[in-house]
């Protein structure tokens, strides 16, 4: 079941306004739009680039322990990574227009047990590999590590089962099966995840698999089995994160984290990622600003050095002024050196003026 077909449109618009008439309980709507201008360096300097994402979704609650969503979103614009070149993608909401319903699934819950359910569309970055202090980022990889390479996440969600087991003293493990990029369940990518949280701290460690990917050729063999080879991808990734007590620049709380991620360069494109970051909360005058300072690495497989540089390195700082409860502007400034999708591509410097409208 394709949910981007030419109808899905009309089907999502009357799946919510279905939803809506039965009485739905929550409304969310959100729009972002960067506006984005190359300062220096990459494929094309001094260039303007333009882009809007919006989504309105709808939930319901079956039941005390049932509940339903749905959403429509939309994209429009340019992406900015094309002026820059680099990998990581500097734009969270960058890509090819699109409007589609997004996610759609019923959740159930069992607190007695500790059990939770969640089948039907889902984006798997909303329940796997996120840490909660970098989602104000806009970079990409700040969302989740790029060497989870075939993560079912925007701008395409697919069909899944997710089943999640919380304990107060061992943490919480979650597994999802997803559809593969034929949307067939008959070789799903795989995610499987352990979480801990204390008062002050947060670790986890995730684990994924995709059978059946193409592998990359071997530049030392060219011979026809080598062509067409297929295997499992796979890979890890880990994050920590915790909160700082003593507070910064008259912050009320001070927040970070570090991302790790591997793959198998015989199947991935980024093969090894490092990202770590700062949030400071509660500035301005009435306390409702942050600012982020945030720094990911990525190295690329061996096997794709003919046409990547071997590594990429972004830095993001940020300032999110909140100028009223559903509106607020996010200057953003990034340093990309090594822009990786070709070879020798000038160090970029980009910002990005991000506005956000958000409703709930």
């Amino acid at each position: 079941m394709n949910l981007k077909s030419p109808t899905s449109g009309l089907l999502g618009i009357a799946l919510i306004l279905t939803t809506r008439l039965l009485g739905a309980q929550e409304l969310n709507l959100q729009v972002l739009n960067d506006s984005s201008y190359v300062i220096k360096g990459g494929l094309n300097e001094h260039t303007f680039n333009n882009r809007s994402f919006g989504l309105l979704g709808l939930s319901y609650q079956l039941s005390i322990n049932t509940s339903v969503y749905g959403d429509l979103q939309f994209n429009r614009g340019r992406d900015g990574s094309e002026a820059i070149g680099d990998l990581q993608t500097y734009s969270n909401i960058d890509a090819d227009n699109f409007s589609a319903i997004g996610e759609l699934w019923i959740q159930h819950e069992l607190p007695a047990h500790g059990l939770r359910f969640k089948l039907g569309q889902v984006d798997a970055n909303n329940e796997f590999a996120y840490v909660d202090h970098a989602v104000e980022f806009i970079n990409s990889s700040m969302g989740f590590s790029p060497t989870v390479t075939y993560l079912p996440t925007f701008p395409e969600p697919r069909l899944s089962l997710n089943a999640f087991w919380h304990s107060d003293t061992i943490g919480s493990f979650g597994f999802g099966a997803y559809t593969n990029e034929d949307r067939s369940f008959e070789i799903p990518f795989v995610i499987s995840q352990w979480k801990k949280q204390w008062p002050d701290l947060e670790v986890s460690l995730g684990y994924w698999s995709q059978k059946d990917a193409s592998k990359f050729n071997d530049p030392n063999d060219n011979t026809a089995q080598s062509l067409a080879e297929k295997g499992t991808a796979k890979g890890l990734y880990a994050t920590l994160s915790g909160n700082i007590e003593q507070s910064f620049f008259t912050s009320d709380t001070t927040g970070w984290f570090i991302q790790l991620g591997s793959s198998d360069q015989s199947y991935s494109e980024i093969t090894k990622h490092i990202g770590a970051g700062l949030m400071l909360y509660g500035l301005g005058k009435a306390n409702n600003d942050l600012a982020g300072v945030g720094l990911t690495y990525i190295e690329t497989s061996p096997r794709l050095s003919f046409e990547y540089a071997d590594s990429e390195t972004a830095i993001e700082v940020f300032y999110k002024r909140q100028l009223s409860d559903k509106f607020s502007l996010k200057p953003d400034l990034q340093i990309v050196l090594n822009p990786a999708s070709e070879p020798n591509i000038e160090d970029a410097i980009v910002f990005t003026l991000r506005a956000e409208f958000a409703f709930e």
